[in-house]
């Protein structure tokens, strides 16, 4: 009897690996401090922006392989909002006085 023209047992198919990709840790630092922001105010809300602000660049140079440019976004906008919130209470302040 000849042998059977298929294996007994499935065989994967095989894929050649992709480009490794991992997460920036400027983009992660920028969304923690920014969220640190909302609670202590402006310093942390100020570093969360220049962090998300430095890497966004490399992560859009990177061609896929840096990832995180939402959560650089996420800390640049999170950032801001302690800052318009201390300007326009600021600007009221001063307007009223």
């Amino acid at each position: 009897m000849p042998p059977p023209a298929y294996a007994p047992w499935p065989v994967p198919p095989t894929v050649a690996p992709g480009p490794l990709r991992h997460t920036s840790g400027l983009a992660v630092a920028s969304l923690a401090v920014a969220i640190g922001g909302l609670f202590v105010f402006v310093v942390p809300a100020l570093v969360g922006v220049v962090l998300g602000l430095v890497a966004l660049p490399p992560i859009q140079r990177s061609g896929g392989t840096l990832q995180g440019e939402s959560l650089a976004l996420a800390g640049i906008i999170i950032g801001l909002v302690p800052l318009v919130i201390l300007l326009t209470v600021l600007s009221v302040a001063t307007a009223w006085s």
